[in-house]
């Protein structure tokens, strides 16, 4: 069965072993095997053996296998956090001329220009992610991804085996390239789209939705309004209010921001600067009830256990009392006046308004949640993750910013003469070797083309999550609750039968996810609960391998101490961390790693020297009090 699209595809993967260095920090991974598959033919080499690098081996297979293609993918799964640094490295050390797009620290794309050509190199786990492994049980007829067959990873071993893991590597590559095969053939099928049409299944929803269900030119958002509007956009709420609680219940919003994506109107115009609220409204109230905006404001809280406007405060989203600035989607604001008139004041400061608002996502959000539910019903529980994801996740795809990014090596008694002449905005420096430095830059010319196709609309995604924001706080409102998690909330069970309405299995209701008999929340994303002796904890950073639920709930209690120490020290045996600016994966053996989850979103309150509430932070200014 043959890929069905007009560019060559290629899949690769590297294999590596650990080199150990006494004067290193830690181990790291070196590439051993380089593998690549183009469906008719295979080159496995061992790159300990071969004199060329990586890079030219892959332009080697390229060239032999290409016809006419312009564009020439080759597909690595995981590329973003171990075969791209390999690859990265060698294109950085042998000073090929290249482009990169790196973001939150992954690499979605290395791109390299040929004479008449171009080769791409990416990640197609960006386009479904799951492992290989999992990958192929959902898509694969006939090749599987085998367990791992070496015992050890060190060269003398990997070398001795230098057969066995030919074979395993020569089966991944099969194994990827059926799956690629069968989900762009799947992506074509349903959405008209191939693989290489996106960089991730992100961009695909974007994609789709503007070229099949929005209607109309969408607005431009300057540079000057788009630093204006990021200053609202805040994300959802992690947060604790009871760090410890018994008969809890774990509850889940079905799909929250799809169901706010259609349940609400957005803007659909050029944004309206206004410096004086007197031209347009009597008041900031029906400034609110009649203008969509974004408001830059004062604000004043007070006596609130559970505040709704959200700042950021030392890169935390948090709820305070007290006084201080910010700029707010003007649902926000309209909610606050309307349901805690004596609790806030606004003060107006600026602001940029629609003339005209939509609901530009419904015909979205309906369509693909009924094929949702449909391969829900038909048991392709795959195809419906795949729906699910791209429901979720389209509305970050609308804050995308300019990452791309050109990579330059620069003899370092020319790097004066670069840096004064070159007309783009400095990313990144470092050193390379004695004499030169590598000089990461944003060119001009790609910022207009980059809102010219990805158009951005950052005040999408800041009104999508502001009103999910309120959607959650009415939930809270009217029950006791320990912990939220943007979508999710633990409540007490007594309190269940108080959102009984708001419980089933359409769009934006609530689904019990658990029932715990205890559980204790120390930080954002570090807790642990447990059912008839089963412990369940999360713990951003620490694998679940290294540490006994158990063990882990003891821990967390005794750090509900007032006096307590905050940090502990666990035992990792073994743990791979990458590095970009080393451009190497390092690997660690047991490791002794010291963890301190600091809480500081709200006020500890103690009682008998015991942890047992919160209160908002009181921020006055940007100084709390």
């Amino acid at each position: 069965m043959k890929m069905n699209t007009k560019s060559l595809i290629i899949v690769a993967d590297i294999e590596s072993f650990i080199k150990k260095n006494a004067q290193e920090r830690a181990s790291h991974h070196e590439a051993f095997l380089l593998g690549l598959y183009d469906e008719h033919d295979f080159s496995i080499v061992n790159l300990k053996e071969e004199k060329k690098d990586m890079i030219s081996i892959m332009i080697n297979f390229v060239e032999k296998h290409r016809d006419k293609e312009k564009q020439v993918y080759i597909y690595f799964h995981n590329l973003s956090s171990f075969d791209g640094l390999f690859i990265l490295k060698e294109l950085t050390q042998f000073n090929y001329n290249y482009q990169k797009i790196i973001r939150d620290g992954k690499i979605y794309e290395l791109a390299l220009k040929m004479k008449d050509y171009r080769i791409l190199i990416r990640d197609s786990f960006l386009l479904y992610p799951k492992s290989l492994k999992k990958a192929a049980e959902d898509f694969n007829d006939k090749y599987f991804k085998d367990d791992y067959p070496l015992k050890e990873l060190h060269l003398d071993y990997v070398q001795k085996h230098e057969k066995e893991l030919k074979a395993y590597l020569k089966k991944d590559l099969q194994c990827l390239y059926e799956f690629l095969m069968h989900y762009n053939n799947y992506l074509l099928k349903t959405f008209n789209y191939s693989i290489t049409s996106n960089l991730t299944l992100t961009s695909l929803s974007h994609k789709l939705y503007l070229q099949h269900y929005y209607q109309g030119t969408m607005p431009k958002i300057t540079k000057r309004q788009d630093i204006f509007l990021r200053q609202s956009y805040k994300g959802g709420i992690v947060d604790i209010y009871k760090p410890q609680g018994k008969n809890l219940v774990h509850l889940d919003v079905n799909a929250m921001y799809p169901f706010i994506m259609k349940n609400h109107s957005f803007g659909d115009s050029s944004l309206i600067f206004l410096s004086k609220l007197e031209n347009i409204a009597p008041n900031l109230y029906e400034f609110t009830k009649s203008h969509r905006s974004f408001i830059r404001v004062i604000v004043i809280c007070k006596e609130l256990y559970r505040p709704l406007i959200t700042i950021k405060w030392h890169e935390k989203n948090v709820q305070p009392e007290g006084c201080f600035e910010t700029v707010l989607y003007s649902e926000e604001i309209k909610y606050c006046l309307e349901h805690y008139p004596e609790h806030y004041t606004f003060k107006f400061v600026e602001a940029y308004y629609y003339s005209e608002v939509k609901a530009i996502f419904k015909d979205y959000i309906d369509d693909l949640y009924e094929k949702r539910q449909n391969y829900e019903k038909g048991g392709k529980n795959h195809l419906a993750y795949v729906i699910k994801y791209m429901l979720n996740s389209i509305y970050g795809r609308f804050a995308i910013k300019n990452d791309t990014k050109e990579t330059h090596i620069i003899e370092k008694d020319k790097l004066e003469d670069f840096l004064n002449n070159y007309p783009a905005e400095l990313v990144l420096t470092q050193n390379y070797k004695e004499y030169s430095q590598i000089i990461s830059t944003v060119p001009e010319p790609s910022r207009d083309l980059f809102y010219k196709i990805f158009k951005p609309r950052v005040d999408l995604a800041s009104a999508i999550t502001a009103l999910a924001r309120i959607h959650m706080h009415e939930l809270m409102k009217k029950v006791t609750v320990y912990y939220t998690d943007t979508d999710s909330i633990v409540i007490e069970e007594k309190d269940l039968h108080k959102l009984e309405d708001y419980i089933g299995p359409k769009l934006g209701q609530l689904k019990i996810v658990n029932h715990w008999d205890e559980a204790i929340f120390i930080a954002p994303k570090v807790y642990v609960a447990f059912s008839e002796n089963n412990y369940h904890f999360v713990a951003k950073s620490i694998k679940k391998e290294s540490l006994d639920g158990k063990d882990f709930f003891k821990i967390l209690k005794d750090r509900l101490k007032k006096d307590s120490e905050q940090n502990f020290q666990i035992i990792i045996p073994s743990q791979m961390t990458k590095s970009l600016r080393d451009q190497r994966i390092y690997q660690y053996y047991d490791l002794q790693k010291n963890y301190y989850f600091k809480y500081d979103k709200r006020k500890k309150v103690y009682k008998d020297d015991l942890w047992v509430d919160t209160l908002p932070l009181n921020i006055y200014r940007n100084y709390i009090i």
